[in-house]
């Protein structure tokens, strides 16, 4: 039979635990393997300084879980709002303390979760990146700051894959038990042109593959090969044509579950899936009886897996 399309070949990556936390960050494809997740009833940390799009930035997060950073957060105000440039918007206020407090909250939480976690997910989204001029420092947000401020960088190869072995070392010296799942967003980044997006992607993969090589403990989930691989069609995006279509989201994680999930770990997802597809569903009649039904199913998950109590 003739083939229309080169579909990727199986792979095997470390095995995810429902009793133990897991840490995601990155770009926002990230958040569509964390939402997913989830669902699913595990317990996901959400990264402690939102999303952040190049390697350097999430070297800055990792090492603040290791280490409680001096003099830290770094806080500005600028039109009235308070912000650091390491975190994302999501973190400023018109409040500093309140703002502080938020930053500080966000990263004891996952500063806790990495001594207990044995699987960390991060999304590399692109090699460019803002310097801020006066301080010769990597920003993971301009916060709509004036232009002048910053200039704009290529990071290469050497730079991304020190930047992220030191923070590796890092999270190790913490957790030696930690696995550590690279994957390059397959989300284009077009504002940068289409040749600079496949140049930077290109970066983030081989440093990515690289740092596999070198750390046994390190492994890379290709979500960008699939896309651009084996879907290979502008169907498979959203109408920006830079974000995958939620057919493609789902694809990509069918391989993420086929490659992280145990045999035991993929009955319990299914069940939960089960529960949560209950959920959706509609009744045209007998509304109270359904609502009963959803109570009773979740009963027995948390009866049979005590450790989905809370998530469900």
């Amino acid at each position: 039979m003739v083939k229309f399309r080169t579909e990727f070949p199986e792979f095997v990556l470390p095995k995810l635990n429902y009793e133990q936390p897991i840490l995601l960050a990155g770009s926002c494809f990230a958040e569509l393997i964390e939402e997913r997740l989830q669902r699913g009833g595990f317990l996901t940390i959400p990264p402690s300084h939102g999303i952040l799009y190049h390697p350097f930035s999430l070297a800055t997060m990792l090492h603040s879980w290791c280490e409680m950073p001096s003099n830290w957060p770094v806080l500005e105000e600028y039109n009235h709002r308070w912000m650091s440039l390491d975190h994302h918007g999501n973190f400023s206020g018109s409040n500093k303390f309140q703002a502080a407090e938020k930053m500080e909250e966000a990263r004891s939480q996952c500063a806790r979760a990495l001594v207990q976690a044995q699987f960390l997910f991060l999304s590399l989204g692109t090699a460019h990146y803002f310097e801020d001029i006066a301080s010769g420092k990597p920003v993971a947000n301009c916060h709509k700051l004036p232009a002048s401020r910053f200039v704009r960088k290529r990071a290469g190869v050497d730079e991304i894959r020190t930047s992220l072995q030191n923070a590796f070392d890092a999270i190790w010296n913490v957790n030696s038990n930690v696995n550590i799942i690279l994957s390059v967003s397959p989300v284009k980044h077009l504002r940068d042109g289409l040749s600079e997006n496949a140049l930077s992607k290109s970066i983030l993969n081989v440093a990515a593959h690289e740092l596999c090589t070198q750390n046994s403990q390190v492994h890379c989930f290709p979500a960008f090969e699939i896309l651009t691989e084996d879907l290979r069609d502008y169907r498979f995006y959203t109408e920006d044509l830079a974000h995958p279509s939620k057919f493609a989201q789902d694809y990509i994680f069918t391989y993420f579950y086929s490659a992280s999930f145990s045999t035991e770990t993929k009955q319990i997802f299914r069940q939960i899936m089960a529960l949560r597809d209950l959920e959706r569903h509609l009744p045209m009649s007998s509304p109270n009886e359904h609502l009963q039904a959803i109570e009773n199913l979740k009963e027995r998950l948390m009866s049979d897996f005590p450790f989905l109590k809370g998530r469900l």
